[in-house]
């Protein structure tokens, strides 16, 4: 009887007997019931908001799963823990993809949208970061602490996000997927920037990177420009994805008068022309620093070829930048040099400072008078179509503003401007357009606000310098005024990451040189001679007239 019921059970049932439930079971049942209703009724829920809102319906039913996985991360046990040399090199991989590689190249995986590198280095940083200040109260501390460094700055920021939300909502939500790439491509940037510019010789190592990609992304211009497409469009592998759109775009590539306007990693040379300038203060910050005439020539012949780069764009929004990040960036230097070599016997900074507005004056005098660099900076007939373009643009959106000053919401602009290039495509050529229109004039002001804070608190903190680490805030300062500059005759996201970046950086470095201004005065309080009591009388007033 016994060998008949041993002969009569699967293996299975003989070695894990105890651990083995039975598959026909009540509870198994309920389980699997459960499980197949719930999935029928994601299905149903995700099919009714597709069907409704459109395609990016799908991102409202999914924010309470993500505030249930946020509440979940939250009431996570306290153990500390320290990842904070992990989130230092992810944030890292993350720049060197953004400031190098080509945006529209792609993971080409099958049954997956498209996905960049760029955003799979961000996802795993973000998941870290989260994972890391749910369960380290130290790394939370830490975050507030420098947001709480500048109250203002961070107020702002915090204030514009929620903005950007509510309009979202107001937009229909049409724009769902484009408010969560920037999230985490724009303001988590602007957090884990500022966290980790924090940091002891953070801010050179970034600097370096930057260095190093303005190097790359200038070199394989000359042979783009070369070939009129950039060197990598005939050679993609099978296992990158880019749109065919855009592949069509780099294949045949633009001109202007019958010359090729330079991309390199970008899909829009003016795109490229802003990152160019944002680049460029940081390069002129080398050449002040080098210690040897060989790294001042090295650091000189990257600013030529990152002008030359720009030029090649064919795009007034290079030159624009060049004009105006060359004399602010040089001003400050200047006048920092002054400060702290007042009363010495320093001749350059006082010539400098003497001959500065004579400069000025001369170069904008050039400007005006000479025909080839007043084309290339203020246009000519060339651009005339773009400034019609522009002037038309505005005329539609002013009484559209007039009317609605608060923002039709995140994703009207379409509808609301409704320009057409000759080509037939919609168009807007003005960031300001598009903020207004969709954001009001409040999230315009909160925008703008941000961005012109950022650079005030650079500037101070660059004249204010003790440290190397310090002197790359003025650098950052001045490439988010070359941002704001380009982004009047710009209106394709781009550089508002970056942008974004030089604005947690400033943020950063601003907490950095605040506590070892406390520290300094802490120890010259310390080191100071103690000060003799004054008797105190029963009649302060006259006390203090004897």
């Amino acid at each position: 009887m016994l060998a008949y019921g041993l002969e009569s059970m699967t293996t299975r049932d003989r070695i894990l007997s105890p651990y083995t439930r039975r598959v026909d079971d009540v509870q198994h049942r309920l389980t699997k019931l459960f499980g197949v209703s719930a999935l029928i009724l994601l299905a149903v829920v995700l099919g009714y908001f597709i069907g409704v809102f459109g395609m990016y319906g799908w991102f409202i039913p999914a924010i309470p799963v993500a505030i249930m996985a946020l509440i979940a991360l939250w009431i996570a046990p306290d153990v500390n823990t320290n990842l904070d040399r992990l989130m230092v090199k992810l944030f890292f991989v993350f720049m060197a993809l953004a400031l190098i590689w080509p945006r529209y190249l792609a993971l080409n995986a099958p049954g997956l949208p498209w996905i960049s590198f760029q955003r799979i280095a961000m996802f795993v940083l973000a998941a870290i970061s989260l994972y890391s200040l749910a369960t380290s109260s130290r790394l939370r501390r830490e975050f507030l602490d420098i947001l709480g460094s500048q109250k203002i700055l961070a107020r702002l920021f915090l204030i514009w996000v929620g903005w950007q939300g509510f309009m979202m909502a107001v937009g229909k939500f049409e724009s769902a997927s484009r408010w969560t790439n920037q999230l985490f491509l724009w303001y988590f940037l602007f957090l884990i920037t500022a966290w980790v510019m924090s940091k002891p010789d953070m801010p050179q190592k970034l600097m370096k990177l930057i260095l190093v990609a303005g190097a790359i992304t200038s070199a394989v211009v000359i042979p783009e420009h070369m070939n009129s497409k950039p060197i990598w469009a005939d050679h993609i592998p099978a296992f990158l994805s880019i749109d065919p759109a855009i592949l069509e775009t780099i294949q045949f590539g633009n001109a202007r008068l019958n010359e090729y306007r330079a991309r390199s990693i970008f899909t829009n040379s003016l795109i490229y022309a802003e990152y160019v300038g944002m680049l460029i203060p940081f390069c002129l910050l080398a050449i002040f620093w080098a210690k040897t005439q060989w790294r001042r020539l090295a650091a000189t012949a990257l600013l030529v070829l990152m002008i030359t780069a720009g030029v090649l764009t064919q795009s007034r929004t290079a030159m624009v930048a060049l004009v105006a990040t060359f004399p602010a960036f040089i001003g400050l230097w200047t006048w920092r040099r002054y400060r702290l070599t007042k009363g010495d016997r320093d001749l350059i900074a006082p010539a400098m400072l003497s001959l500065y507005p004579a400069a000025a004056i001369t170069l904008f005098t050039a400007i005006l008078v000479l025909p080839r660099l007043r084309v290339k900076v203020l246009g000519g007939g060339a651009h005339q179509a773009s400034n019609n373009a522009r002037e038309v643009q505005w005329d539609m959106a002013i009484p559209a503003i007039i009317k609605n000053p608060i923002g039709y919401g995140m994703g009207s602009i379409d509808s609301i401007i409704p320009y057409r290039n000759l080509a037939g495509k919609f168009t807007v050529d003005s960031y300001p357009i598009n903020l207004l229109v969709e954001f009001g004039i409040p999230g315009f002001l909160m925008f703008v606000g941000i961005f012109a804070l950022s650079i005030a608190i650079g500037v101070k903190i660059y004249l204010n310098a003790g440290t190397r680490d310090e002197e790359v805030a003025g650098a950052a300062a001045v490439g988010i005024m070359a941002f704001l500059l380009a982004r009047l005759v710009l209106s394709t996201e781009g550089g508002q990451s970056l942008a974004f970046c030089f604005a947690g950086l400033i943020l950063g470095i601003y907490y950095r040189q605040k506590l070892r201004v406390m520290g300094e005065q802490k120890r010259e309080g310390q080191s100071s001679p103690p000060t003799q009591a004054h008797p105190q009388g029963a009649i302060p007033a006259l006390m203090r007239s004897a």
